[in-house]
């Protein structure tokens, strides 16, 4: 993917481009392909889940604040870490199953045996079940 949204999927093991596209908004964190779709995290705090077949919109959720962060999967939900603080878990329709509000901002997200570990410099906190702790 680059910056200014041009994403492609190329396949080495059949050596041709699987995906490509120009979404023509910037996209500041990777991508992450979950089973036949792309979900797209936009830096305008937009997120979209699009058909690697086909290329259509499958989803679109949004929030207004920077997305800088790459989307985290687990089992059945997409935790998208938003950079104002607020952590949104959405079901493979890009339903919104919950959210927690930091209030502060997120520089990292990382699974753990845990639960969801988010934090900012020196600040560290744990996600569990939608609950921060």
């Amino acid at each position: 993917y680059s910056t200014q949204g041009e994403v492609r999927i190329f396949s080495l093991k059949e050596n041709r481009i699987l995906f490509s596209h120009d979404f023509g908004k910037p996209l500041y964190a990777m991508p992450k392909r979950v089973n036949d779709y792309l979900v797209l995290p936009f830096a305008n705090g937009d997120v979209a889940a699009h058909s690697i077949q086909n290329d259509s919109l499958m989803w679109r959720y949004s929030q207004k604040s920077l997305l800088n962060l790459m989307p985290l999967v687990t089992g059945d939900q997409i935790i998208i870490p938003f950079a104002r603080g607020r952590v949104v878990a959405l079901d493979a329709q890009g339903n919104e199953q919950w959210q927690v509000d930091l209030k502060k901002s997120i520089q990292f997200a990382e699974f753990t045996t845990f639960g969801l570990l988010v934090g900012h410099g020196r600040e560290l906190y744990m996600i569990g079940n939608g609950n921060e702790h």
